[in-house]
C-alpha cells in the first residue's frame, strides 16, 4: 500500500482573504489518499475554517499563556489585567519583554521577537514531515525554520516584494534555512530572482487556484441584491486599505455618475480605510457606491454583477480577479503584478495604468459596449473549461520535494 505524503502547512489564520481562499481551494481539490495534511494556525476563528476538508488535521501553533494573552488581548490590555489581578511577576515579565523589544530590537525584527517569546517550546510538534510549508508571512517562516522537522521546507511569497515594509533580505538568516522560495505569480517570481540572485533551483512558482465547481455551488446559497436594478452593477472585492485603491474607485464612480450612467458599485471587504472612504462618499453626496463589509461567501455577488473592477495600486496574484474570471465577468483592472498573467488586454479584459482618468475611460468603454462585454465573457468561459494547471503545479511541487533526497 502506498504511504501518504506528510505535509505541514503553517498559516497565520483563515480569515476572509485571497491567501486563505487559495489554500482552502488547494486542500479541497487535493486527493486525500495521496497526502496526509496538517494545517497549523496562529489565530483561530477565521471565517474560512469551516471550509477546511474533514480529512485535514487542523491544529494550533503551541503558545504559552503569555503568548496567548499577547495574541488575544494585546500588550496594553494584558498589562492592565495583570495590574488588576496583582500578578506582579507576570507584569514585570511583560514590561521587560516590551522594553527590551522597544529599545534593543530593530523595528524590522520586533514582530519576530514577540512571536519568539510567545511560542511554547515545551509542547512543540515532534513529528517529522515530508514537506513543511510557511504559507503566510515572516512569523510563520520563522516557526517552520526554527521549530519544525521536515525533509524539505518551502516558504511562499504572495505580493510584490518592492511594496513590503522590509525587503526579504532583512530576514536572510531565516530564509537560508528553506529549500524553496515559492512565488504565487510570474511577477513575484521575477522579483525573487533579484532579491535572491544565487537561489537558482530553489526558486519555484505555484499560482493560486480557484475552484470553478466550489464557486458556482456557493454562488447559489443566497440572493445578493434585495431589489431590481435597471442599470449596471459593478463589483470590487478586497480589504479597505490604501493598496486596493477604493478611493480611486469613488472618484471614478463620481465622474461616471455625473455623465448620467445608471450604475451601482458594490465593495465587499473591511479595513482601516472605511472611515476615510465613508467621508469621501458623504462629501460628494454619492449614492449607489456601497461598502457592504465582509461577506463570508461573496460568490452570489460575483454571479450577479455585470462588471468586475480591481483598481489596486499593487497586488501579487490577485485571487479576487481569478474568481471574477471563474464567473466569466468582463473586468477592468490596473496593471499590477500578475494582472497580465490572468487577463489578455483587449481579449479577455482591460488592463490599464492606475490612473483615475484611464480607469474611468476603460469602465466607460465597457459600460457602453455590450458586445465587448459579451466577447470578454465568452473568451473567459472557454478558458474555464480547462483550468487545472495551478493544482497540478502545487501537487508537482509537493511530489518533487517528497521524492528528492534530503
Amino acid at each position: 500500500m502506498r504511504s501518504s505524503k506528510k505535509i505541514l502547512i503553517v498559516m497565520d489564520q483563515l480569515a476572509c482573504g485571497g491567501i486563505e481562499k487559495s489554500i482552502i481551494t488547494y486542500l479541497s481539490e487535493m486527493p486525500e489518499t495521496d497526502y496526509e495534511v496538517t494545517l497549523m494556525l496562529y489565530r483561530r476563528g477565521g471565517v474560512f475554517e469551516k471550509y477546511v476538508p474533514e480529512w485535514v488535521h487542523l491544529e494550533d501553533i503551541p503558545l504559552t499563556a503569555f503568548g496567548r494573552g499577547m495574541l488575544e488581548e494585546g500588550r496594553k490590555a494584558l498589562a492592565l489585567r495583570h495590574v488588576k489581578e496583582e500578578a506582579v511577576f507576570k507584569l514585570i515579565r511583560l514590561a521587560g519583554v516590551a522594553l527590551f523589544g522597544r529599545f534593543f530590537v530593530p523595528t524590522a525584527r520586533r514582530p519576530l521577537y514577540y512571536f519568539r517569546k510567545s511560542i511554547d517550546t515545551e509542547n512543540l510538534d515532534r513529528r517529522v514531515y515530508d514537506v513543511a510549508i510557511a504559507y503566510h508571512n515572516i512569523e510563520q517562516a520563522l516557526f517552520v525554520a526554527a521549530h519544525v522537522k521536515a525533509r524539505k521546507k518551502l516558504t511562499w511569497f504572495h505580493t510584490e516584494l518592492s511594496t513590503l515594509a522590509f525587503p526579504p533580505t532583512v530576514y536572510d538568516a531565516i530564509y537560508r534555512q528553506f529549500d524553496g522560495y515559492v512565488a504565487s505569480s510570474t511577477a513575484v517570481y521575477g522579483e525573487l530572482k533579484k532579491f535572491f540572485p544565487g537561489a537558482g533551483r530553489k526558486l519555484k512558482k505555484s499560482p493560486y487556484m480557484v475552484s470553478l465547481e466550489l464557486c458556482q455551488r456557493m454562488a447559489s446559497e443566497y440572493p445578493p441584491f434585495d431589489r431590481k436594478f435597471d442599470g449596471l452593477r459593478l463589483l470590487s472585492v478586497g480589504r479597505l486599505s490604501k493598496q486596493k485603491g477604493f478611493d480611486i474607485a469613488i472618484e471614478v464612480f463620481d465622474r461616471l455618475k455625473a455623465k448620467g450612467y445608471q450604475l451601482e458599485w458594490t465593495i465587499i471587504g473591511e479595513g482601516s480605510e472605511r472611515a476615510s472612504l465613508e467621508a469621501m462618499l458623504r462629501e460628494r453626496k454619492l449614492e449607489g457606491f456601497n461598502l457592504i463589509g465582509l461577506k463570508e461567501n461573496p460568490y452570489p455577488y460575483f454571479a450577479e454583477c455585470d462588471i468586475y473592477a480591481q483598481p489596486s495600486r499593487y497586488e501579487g496574484y490577485c485571487i479576487t480577479l481569478a474568481e471574477a474570471r471563474m464567473f466569466a465577468k468582463p473586468s477592468v483592472v490596473t496593471d499590477f503584478a500578475g494582472a497580465r498573467e490572468q487577463l489578455k488586454d483587449g481579449e479577455t479584459g482591460l488592463v490599464v495604468p492606475c490612473d483615475v482618468s484611464v480607469i474611468e475611460a476603460a469602465l466607460e468603454r465597457l459600460i457602453k459596449e455590450r458586445d465587448l462585454r459579451t466577447k470578454f465573457s465568452d473568451q473567459l468561459r472557454e478558458e474555464n473549461e480547462s483550468r487545472t494547471a495551478p493544482l497540478n503545479a502545487f501537487k508537482a511541487l509537493l511530489d518533487e520535494c517528497c521524492q528528492s533526497p534530503q
